[in-house]
């Protein structure tokens, strides 16, 4: 599901009709990015899901949706910024920069 995400904003003939979802795609990557147990074997689909949100956060189209869930979005991240792995905690990061500087 993260990967058809991904290629769907990287494809300029959807990424159109994609931005029109955006309100039901971030909190369910939300939800993928802070899940209820932390196994070791999580921790690369966890990464994947935050840097799909870092891509949509930089999406031309999507600009006005985006915003609307910055807030939403940034609270979640804070929260996940506590997660053991180094590489979730890095992506969370970089992830909450980007959200952090949109204007």
């Amino acid at each position: 599901m993260i990967i058809h995400i991904v290629l769907l904003f990287m494809s300029p003939q959807i990424n159109h009709q994609v931005t029109k979802f955006i309100g039901i795609i971030i909190p369910s990557l939300l939800l993928l990015s802070s899940p209820t147990e932390s196994s070791a074997s999580y921790i690369p689909k966890q990464v994947l899901v935050l840097q799909c949100i870092e891509i949509i956060a930089n999406h031309p189209l999507a600009r006005n949706s985006v915003l609307r869930e910055k807030d939403q979005v940034i609270t979640v991240l804070s929260a996940v910024v506590d997660h053991p792995s180094l590489i979730v905690r890095n992506a969370v990061v970089q992830a909450r920069n980007v959200w952090c500087t949109l204007a």
